[in-house]
């Protein structure tokens, strides 16, 4: 009875080894036991909340990207259109457009660029990483031709930002919470 709980318990953790994500959960679990021995900094809630942060404007982004790649497709022009938004935003507000429309205004022209991509790719049959790229080409050519390659500075305080950008509580920002 005890020699079939040891081979049900060996076969049991043969299966865990075979998960293909079994590898990168150690890999972490070993990074994160480093980095907390070498800096009594790195478990910290203001460390937590940065990464946390961080990661939750990227992961936002990468779950649509995600989408499209689980489907077969690419998209390379995500940074660009995520580029495009804001400075459309920044544009607007300066210029005295309401922030709702402005917020509006920009989301739109994002989700243009998505459709545009799509239509594109299925129309003419070109490859989604031939299209996306030369939108993503496309798109920074508009930003540095607009910008100079400089930021636009918002020139009022809009108080919509705060609830899209700014803190909860302490470093955690609402894009952690929107994540």
């Amino acid at each position: 009875m005890n020699d079939h709980k040891k081979s049900r318990a060996g076969g049991n953790f043969l299966q865990i080894l075979r998960i293909r994500e079994f590898g990168a959960i150690v890999g972490i679990a070993i990074f994160f036991v480093i980095f907390s021995v070498i800096s009594d900094r790195f478990v910290t809630i203001d460390n937590l909340t940065t990464t946390f942060t961080m990661a939750s404007e990227l992961g936002i982004i990468a779950i649509g990207v995600t989408m499209l790649m689980i489907s077969g497709e690419f998209d390379l022009s995500v940074g660009a259109a995520f580029a495009v938004g804001p400075m459309i935003f920044a544009i607007m507000i300066n210029n005295g457009v309401n922030e709702f429309l402005a917020i509006a205004v920009a989301l739109a022209l994002g989700a243009g660029i998505g459709f545009a991509n799509g239509v594109i790719t299925i129309r003419t049959g070109i490859p989604s990483f031939i299209t996306t790229l030369g939108m993503m080409m496309f798109w920074r050519g508009i930003l540095l031709a607009v910008t100079g390659g400089f930021p636009i500075m918002l020139q009022r305080n809009i108080p919509l930002l705060k609830y899209l950008g700014g803190r909860v509580a302490g470093g955690l920002r609402y894009s952690a919470l929107w994540f």
